[in-house]
Order: C-alpha cells, then structure tokens, then sequence
C-alpha cells in the first residue's frame, strides 16, 4: 500500500475540500524509510469521527505517542458517507 505524507507539519485546522466531507479518518503506521511513499506493515485506521476536530484531536494523540518513531506518520482524510 502507498500513502503520501509530505511533512510533519500540522494539519490545518480548516482543511480545504471541494465537498464537505461528512466523516475523517486518522491513517498511516511504519513507513520503509523516511521517503513515507511505502508502508512497512499494514496501514493504521481510526475513526471515523463526526468532524474533523475529533480526527485532529486523535491525529495530535498518535502523533505525540509515536514522536520518536521516525518512520512513524499519520495524517487526516476526510471522506463522503455513502
């Protein structure tokens, strides 16, 4: 499985979508190296969570919990409820 995460940096606290998405998931997990193009194992999924406020506060409770893994990353999607 490939997932991109460009930085470390927070995500917004006012994403940007074309439509708004109706639920969030937190993904990622261990990445083969510090490129994060490849996951190591199977990739991490929490959520999903009502707003995105609830994705960001577990987004900032895995990222502070695994800071010192450096091959560690997760990051916030927000998708359409079928």
């Amino acid at each position: 499985m490939h997932m991109h995460s460009h930085d470390r940096r927070r995500p917004s606290t006012t994403p940007r979508f074309a439509s708004a998405p109706t639920q969030y998931w937190v993904v990622g997990g261990e990445f083969r190296d510090t490129a994060f193009s490849e996951l190591e194992g199977p990739a991490e999924a929490f959520g999903p969570y009502a707003n995105y406020e609830e994705a960001y506060r577990m987004w900032e409770g895995r990222s502070v919990e695994t800071k010192s893994h450096a091959h560690r990353r997760y990051t916030i999607v927000g998708t359409l409820a079928r």
